[in-house]
């Protein structure tokens, strides 16, 4: 994109008119006009680095062809929301789509990369660029990192794509070589020999212009079946991953019941198995993270790693279904559907006897955190109390099927009950957890800002401080510790709050004011302050990933592969952190501040999908089961309880439409196998790059054309 005059101008007469009115800038900004740079910084983040950051950019749009803006402010305001607005400034200016806007609110702590849905680097690209690359740059403080390291990013995405430019047709001067007019005998024979060879050439030129015209079509069409193929390949991986994760959990549900009832000994084949399916499922989700990532892979790296993924799940599949046999002569559920019954019904009591100190507790968190902070247990108690419903109306089924002397009837009830009142106990214990895990950071709060304060004394009496060579740099970090103590302190005396969020933001200042002190303190000092920050950063990290993974569970229905591989990124990253911590410590805080991320993202994700999600509508008209609702067959699709339950709705009497695996009619254990259809919900796509992106604040029209840019993601760093 190139800079419009009239941009240029209202920029211009705006900030004159700022000057000569005294009026500084705003603690909140409303979309604004991009001034004559790539950048436009209000804040003054970048300080004496504003040019070098200039100039990354403008070699981006000379190298690739693409624009890079960025935009820093102390606060997103008209709209609040970081998406709404980077969209509407982009929108402002006329972006086009290869046109990118990075929006940065330093004190909101918010950001937002706004992308064309029709340019040349793809959603998932743009939302692992900002998580990966754009995130811990800014949660490190490090505002010209984030802007270069997007930039490299981009391009790199973008990288072997681009389109050439055409050959411009020029005319010859004085010295190009050509024909010149002499006498009129030479011109004469000079147009006699032209005239001559102009039908040769006129048939050379058309011939080659026929065959590059077939060449490129054929290498379209080649290249069209490539993307064809491999767009099949990781639809079909996507699909793999997330069925294959709802067996394993199907699965690790089942093996607790019967650890419960016959002990560790006896299930140790079955504990066996599921740890390898586990493990072929982690390889899987591995390969699709480089899948999803912003380096740019090979089209034969592309298709051999969907390929891998495929037989990774069918592997931990046949794992798992090696044992159904076994594990259902185990639990006899056919022979025992009685005691069965009576058990869950006990255990259905349990849990709502727990759900109302649950759902108090949500009340009061609702009051005293923010929407997004509260947001993994908002609705828990809602959901555990749909989860319970459907198991009373099932045990109550279960009990007429027995009656009726039809037991294999009776074990479809109990199986769906005894997974409903799993969830409804996983969505209670997910509040105790969350209220747990809250309690630790909140009450860390306090400790970790007394610490930032005495470092910023500290940094202040350093002699780098008073170094013309180095002081830019000490008071550079200690500006920016304040402005972090400053915030918090105003947020933490104005409730609501995000606990989770102001650890992570202290951890990062800590850290980023630590580098400066380094040398001032004594070797002992350091090693400990680095330990405590690790301590609290991995605590977080823990939080953020135990609420990612219990929504998920619960939600498992409605969840795509992308949330699902972020949080096994965001896990992999953690152990990486649990491991280096003994030998490396700084290379172990990042590992834990990028898993606290990922699992925040991992959450995020997966309440978008949830959002998105559509259940689909059952006629209980045709139901056999006069004993469950709509609202709770809604609830049993949302949970992926649908194993068995579905026919049986349906009125069907047919074993084979009884759910997706036959193998699963005397026991939830085994691995998925591909079954008869059924009525489908509308979960976001896990093949082809991720979900669907028509998130909120919908597509927006404007100059220079494009497919709109509604996209979620960004966030808090």
């Amino acid at each position: 994109m190139r800079i419009r005059w009239s941009t240029l101008v209202g920029a211009s007469l705006l900030t004159a008119a700022l000057t000569l009115s005294g009026v500084g800038p705003a603690l909140a900004a409303n979309p604004l006009d991009l001034g004559s740079e790539h950048v436009t910084d209000t804040v003054n983040a970048l300080g004496d680095q504003t040019s070098a950051v200039n100039q990354t950019l403008t070699d981006l749009a000379d190298t690739r062809n693409i624009d890079l803006f960025v935009v820093f402010v102390d606060r997103f305001s008209g709209p609040s929301a970081a998406e709404e607005w980077a969209n509407e400034t982009a929108e402002r200016n006329g972006l086009g789509p290869r046109d990118y806007l990075l929006a940065i609110a330093t004190e909101g702590r918010t950001y937002y990369l706004s992308a064309d849905s029709a340019g040349p680097v793809s959603y998932d690209q743009i939302g692992t660029i900002e998580s990966t690359v754009i995130e811990p740059q800014l949660t490190a403080g490090n505002w010209a990192g984030a802007a270069t390291a997007a930039a490299s990013a981009l391009g790199d995405a973008v990288s072997g794509t681009g389109s050439t430019s055409g050959t411009d047709a020029r005319t010859t001067d004085s010295n190009d070589t050509g024909t010149t007019a002499t006498d009129p005998a030479a011109g004469a024979v000079s147009s006699a020999v032209v005239g001559g060879l102009s039908f040769f050439l006129l048939l050379i030129v058309v011939g080659g212009i026929i065959a590059l015209v077939v060449i490129r079509r054929t290498r379209a069409r080649a290249r069209g079946d490539i993307e064809s193929r491999i767009e099949s390949l990781q639809q079909q991986g996507g699909a793999a991953l997330v069925q294959t994760d709802d067996a394993i959990k199907r699965s690790e549900q089942e093996l607790d019941f019967a650890l419960a009832s016959y002990g560790a000994e006896a299930t140790a084949p079955f504990t066996r198995a599921l740890n390898d399916a586990r493990a072929a499922l982690m390889t899987a989700f591995g390969l699709r993270q480089k899948l999803d990532d912003h380096i740019p892979d090979t089209d034969q790296e592309r298709e051999a790693w969907n390929r891998q993924i495929l037989d990774l799940c069918t592997q931990a599949n046949a794992a798992l279904n090696a044992q159904v046999e076994s594990f259902n002569r185990m639990r006899q559920l056919e022979q025992n559907a009685p005691q069965a019954i009576a058990a869950a019904e006990a255990s259905a009591q349990a849990t709502r006897t727990r759900l109302g100190a649950a759902r108090s507790t949500i009340d009061i968190l609702k009051t005293q955190l923010t929407e997004d902070a509260v947001a993994p247990i908002a609705d828990n108690a809602v959901q555990a109390e749909e989860r319970l419903n459907l198991a009373d109306g099932l045990i109550a089924n279960g009990r007429e099927q027995i009656a009726n002397g039809t037991n294999a009837q009776a074990v479809v009830a109990v199986r769906t009950a005894e997974d409903a009142i799993a969830q409804a106990n996983l969505l209670v214990e997910a509040v105790d957890r969350f209220s747990r895990d809250l309690q630790q950071a909140s009450g860390s709060i306090e400790s970790m800002l007394a610490r930032l304060q005495a470092d910023v004394a500290s940094a202040r009496q350093m002699p780098a401080a008073n170094d013309s060579a180095t002081s830019g740099t000490v008071w550079g970090a200690i500006e920016s510790a304040e402005r972090t103590l400053t915030g918090v302190r105003t947020r933490m005396s104005n409730p609501p709050v995000n606990p989770f969020q102001v650890v992570h933001e202290l951890t990062a200042a800590q850290q980023n004011i630590n580098m400066t002190l380094h040398n001032a303190i004594n070797t002992q000092a350091a090693v400990q302050r680095q330990r405590d920050m690790l301590d609290r950063e991995m605590m977080n990290a823990g939080a953020q990933i135990s609420a990612a993974s219990d929504y998920i569970a619960a939600r498992r229905g409605a969840v795509g592969a992308k949330a699902r591989t972020l949080l096994t990124e965001a896990s992999r990253e953690l152990e990486k952190a649990d491991e280096m911590a003994q030998y490396n410590m700084a290379q172990a805080l990042t590992s834990a501040q990028r898993a606290s991320q990922l699992g925040d993202k991992a959450a995020r994700t997966a309440r978008q999908d949830v959002n998105q999600y559509e259940p689909p509508v059952v006629d209980m008209r045709m139901s056999n089961n006069r004993y469950t609702s709509s609202t709770d067959i809604a609830g049993a699709f949302l949970g992926g309880l649908v194993g068995g339950l579905v026919g049986d709705l349906l009125g069907s009497d047919d074993d084979n439409d009884r759910g997706d695996n036959r193998h699963r009619q005397s026991s939830g254990w085994g691995g998925y196998t591909p079954g008869p259809s059924r009525p489908s919900a509308s979960r976001p796509s896990s093949g082809g790059g991720g979900r669907s992106r028509s998130g909120g604040g919908g597509s927006r029209s404007r100059p220079g054309g494009g497919g709109g840019r509604s996209r979620p993601g960004g966030g808090r760093f």
